[in-house]
């Protein structure tokens, strides 16, 4: 903690303390030279004045590296004999460990150019500039952060971590997976903002109160160079990325988490401009023997229809473009058209896995309310995609709109469907009427259900209309 002071004209005059070429003042010849004496040696000179040698400020100043270095309590050793910083404190009343003062060496007797004189006399003509008040200034800034802190503590206890305003624009998400990632985003949001809060705080003080003042000659105090402070600026940003990557890993391998034998298997098949749901495998595990859906005769009828053992490879990946036999069908299957909108019918609490292929080009496979999209590729095995993921559980009943997520073609904005997640009950009594040979829309009605798309709707595929149709509920 420094102390500045001024030589006033109370004890000096014009001449003698600003006029720098004046041949009546012998000590300010050239420009005035400034150094830094401590209290204490001021003191001590005044205590015994005189003459001192040249060099004697030297072992004061190394007397006060020293101490500047020492944090511990208790006295300090050294080999001058000195008084240690509790004595100085005993003896003047110090309320910080060295105080420093701001004067011209002409004003101690000195020339401009070597300090070689200790001061003598009184020095009532110096007045201090930027008093100590650490201890003050600490104490502020304490209050304010720990007031911070409670208020900060008070806002966050009145509100859950789930809701509207913490999710920044993300929907309320229906899976586990979509929570976590939904926890990783509004932590990571807060994270920025407490970050953004500290820049912009330390920005504003420093240009509020580390700026010249007006009609003053003093410049701020100067804190260029500080090492331990610049590594310290160095380093947060690596530790904030590093806690940032850890917590991106852990909820990306939960959200990629695959289990053996999940309780439903859906095929997703995406194509221009639409698609087909199909169930694989379902298990509820309540008893009933496990379903397998698959349609043996048309998988195989489409692995048949490959490129002809024998023949030159085709230009597709060693595929011929019209092999589809990456893809899969199922005896209960649901079609999208332009006048009806597919729904994906499945149940709450079971865990369910989805296998993804396109038929055609690159689409996307996105449910808001599952806070996750994957592209949906042609050959995913020769395009190195992984087109199966898992969620633990629909946690509650609904009708969720789902979407292609990528640029597909003209209608692409078409390629809307939908999830609609009943009891595990109310499944089991879906799948027996589609067993059966109901429809869709049939099975939904035999389980009390909304036989068509509720949030959504089909587009107009007019393209000569000059209006342009919006799907109710988006």
């Amino acid at each position: 903690m420094q102390c500045d002071a001024w030589p006033t004209a109370s004890t000096t005059s014009s001449a003698d303390a600003f006029d720098v070429s004046s041949p009546s003042s012998p000590h300010t010849v050239g420009t005035p030279r400034f150094v830094r004496v401590s209290a204490r040696y001021r003191a001590w000179s005044q205590a015994s004045p005189g003459p001192r040698r040249p060099d004697a400020h030297r072992s004061e100043y190394a007397a006060v590296r020293r101490e500047r270095r020492s944090d511990r309590p208790g006295p300090v050793s050294s080999p001058n004999s000195h008084p240690t910083r509790h004595e100085n404190r005993a003896r003047f009343g110090l309320r910080c460990v060295v105080h420093e003062y701001l004067v011209r060496a002409s004003d101690f007797g000195g020339s401009s150019g070597r300090f070689s004189y200790s001061p003598s006399g009184n020095q009532e003509g110096v007045i201090v500039a930027q008093r100590g008040g650490g201890s003050g200034r600490r104490t502020t800034r304490r209050v304010g952060l720990v007031a911070s802190l409670a208020v900060a503590a008070v806002v966050l206890s009145g509100c859950g971590i789930d809701n509207s305003v913490l999710r920044f624009g993300w929907p309320s998400g229906v899976t586990p997976q979509a929570e976590r990632m939904r926890e990783l985003w509004t932590w990571s949001v807060i994270a920025a903002l407490i970050m953004g809060v500290i820049v912009w705080g330390l920005t504003f003080w420093t240009v509020a109160f580390h700026r010249k003042k007006k009609d003053s000659p003093e410049f701020p105090r100067q804190t260029a160079y500080n090492v331990p402070l610049e590594l310290f600026y160095t380093a947060v940003p690596f530790v904030i990325i590093a806690v940032l990557f850890y917590f991106t890993v852990v909820v990306q391998n939960y959200v990629q988490e695959k289990q053996d034998n999940p309780d439903v298997v859906v095929d997703v098949t995406a194509f221009q401009w639409n698609w087909k749901f199909g169930y694989r495998t379902v298990d509820l595990k309540d008893g009933q023997p496990l379903y397998d859906g698959t349609d043996q005769e048309r998988e195989q009828a489409a692995e048949e229809a490959g490129t002809p053992e024998g023949e030159e490879p085709g230009p597709l990946f060693g595929r011929e473009k019209s092999d589809q036999s990456y893809l899969h069908y199922n005896e209960v299957e649901t079609v999208g058209s332009s006048s009806e909108v597919p729904i994906l019918v499945l149940p709450t609490g079971k865990r369910i896995e989805f296998e993804i292929a396109s038929s055609d080009v690159i689409h996307s496979f996105w449910v808001p309310e599952f806070l996750f999209k994957r592209d949906v590729m042609p050959n995913p095995d020769e395009n190195n995609s992984d087109n199966v993921f898992q969620i633990s559980e629909i946690e509650r009943e609904g009708a969720f709109v789902g979407r292609c997520a990528e640029m597909c073609g003209t209608y692409h904005a078409m390629m809307n469907f939908e999830v609609r997640a009943v009891s595990p009950e109310a499944f089991e009594t879906y799948m027996a009427a589609r067993r059966d040979g109901q429809t869709n829309a049939q099975a939904l009605e035999s389980i009390g259900e909304e036989p068509r798309a509720t949030s959504t709707s089909p587009f107009n595929t007019d393209r000569t209309l000059k209006a342009a149709t919006v799907a109710e509920g988006n």
